[in-house]
């Protein structure tokens, strides 16, 4: 398998990866704080990319694209994913025990 080929495969799985399993660990434990400052970092992220591919001029906007399909979305799914997993199976083990 070719690097660049390794690239445009590993590093959006890494990031779809990384943070679900973050967002996972951090929605057992209630981690509010934590869960929206990642959140507001990934926003932010994402807004200065939307920026810059617009104010990019000709193909210099494409390295801006495709950080955000390769970077941004997957990181931003994975998170969504992880942490509402992660919470709803804390709501599970809370009732294991009631009657």
């Amino acid at each position: 398998m070719e690097i660049e080929m390794l690239l445009v495969i590993g590093v959006p799985l890494a990031s779809f990866v990384l943070s679900i399993w973050l967002t996972y660990v951090l929605g057992t434990k209630r981690n509010v704080k934590m869960l929206a400052m990642l959140g507001g970092v990934w926003a932010v992220t994402t807004l200065g990319l939307f920026i810059g591919m617009f104010e990019a001029s000709g193909y210099d906007g494409l390295a801006y694209l495709f950080a955000l399909l390769g970077l941004s979305a997957p990181g931003g799914v994975g998170a969504l994913i992880g942490g509402i997993t992660g919470w709803m199976k804390k709501d599970n083990e809370s009732y294991v025990g009631s009657p």
